[in-house]
């Protein structure tokens, strides 16, 4: 075999490699982008005890209140109205589809998504903040605050020109926000709370309301440390050539919360209408993802995270003569796929 042959085979066997640069998203290539975005989360309880006047006591729920498996899914359709060198002014965004489902112990709840089915006209102000308004649909002032016209991938993206090798660091805050997590609330409202501490009708969470997202709260209040690499070799994917983005984030963190225990059914055994306590909890995140960059389109085209969290918790409640204690120690995964593809 010739040494030109030889060199044609090995050009063929050897991995693609990143020749790097800019890595930013040009709208002005764009007309509408449909991004798909599942999130799964599942938590469990490997440890739990209660005392009563430092006596054992079993609870009544069951063992801390079983196993959670949380799933959200949100398609959304976001259509560049207008833009400036490439960076959108005005955006038509519509959720195709918002749905989520929590399942404590067995028990499957679907959650209210008001943002179902409607369309946000965003757009920049006179002092550059963006502004929403629901052109197709109704629905609260909540749900018009914080979005953003970029794609929340973009987020994790470098500032600068990089090299294959190259790191750099990704703010909390824009972690939470290519995560989705900064709009969780607003995607999947929970009821408010009344003075006793239940929600609508006085119902009580913890025995059949909906509850509060338990890794989207706890990393929310995280110190985070997350670091972004640009792989030295490149992944085919639809046919596609992209640009392999890795990511590690660690955060940690203690949540401190006043707890209202409230009478009749949802009150705490041997403690007193309406006792109120502080509720502690630890955790750690250990989360690992690829984003994956296709320069030829000039945008992310898919992102893949997952990892595991830790949760513990204490607590200590005081009233006349009563002291109730209570350990929880859970671990759970969180799951997350979101796929960019062009309408």
């Amino acid at each position: 075999m010739n040494t030109s042959k030889i060199v044609w085979l090995a050009s063929l066997l050897a991995p693609l490699t990143v020749s790097g640069g800019q890595l930013s998203t040009d709208y002005a290539t764009e007309g509408t982008l449909r991004i798909e975005r599942e999130t799964t989360v599942f938590l469990e309880t490997i440890d739990f005890a209660m005392e009563r006047n430092g006596e054992p006591i079993e609870s009544r729920g069951g063992f801390g209140g079983g196993d959670v498996e949380l799933m959200r899914t949100v398609v959304q359709l976001d259509r560049v109205v207008a833009h400036e060198d490439g960076v959108p002014t005005e955006v038509e965004r519509t959720f195709e589809s918002v749905s989520g489902e929590d399942v404590y112990a067995g028990e499957g709840r679907s959650l209210d998504a008001p943002l179902d089915g409607v369309t946000l006209a965003l757009a920049l102000d006179d002092d550059g903040e963006v502004v929403a308004e629901a052109t197709e649909g109704s629905v609260g002032a909540e749900q018009l605050e914080g979005h953003e016209l970029t794609l929340a991938l973009d987020a994790l993206l470098p500032d600068e020109e990089v090299t294959p090798g190259d790191s750099w660091e990704v703010e909390a805050e824009s972690f939470m926000h290519a995560l989705g997590l900064d709009l969780e609330q607003a995607l999947f409202p929970l009821p408010e709370q009344d003075e006793r501490g239940g929600g609508e009708g006085g119902r009580s969470r913890s025995r059949g309301g909906p509850r509060p997202n338990p890794f989207a709260r706890v990393a929310r209040g995280a110190t985070w440390d997350v670091t972004a690499r640009l792989a030295d070799e490149t992944v085919e994917l639809d046919g596609v050539e992209c640009l392999v983005i890795e990511l590690e984030a660690e955060g940690s963190g203690v949540l401190e919360d006043p707890v209202r225990f409230g009478g009749g059914r949802g009150r705490s055994p041997g403690l007193a209408r309406n006792s109120r306590a502080a509720f502690e909890t630890e955790f750690q995140i250990d989360l690992r993802g690829q984003l994956y960059f296709a320069q030829s389109l000039s945008r992310p085209v898919q992102l893949s995270v997952d990892g595991t969290f830790e949760l513990e918790q204490a607590s200590a409640f005081e009233r006349e003569d009563t002291t109730l204690s209570m350990f929880r120690l859970q671990e759970g995964t969180f799951e997350q796929t979101v796929a960019v593809s062009s309408e």
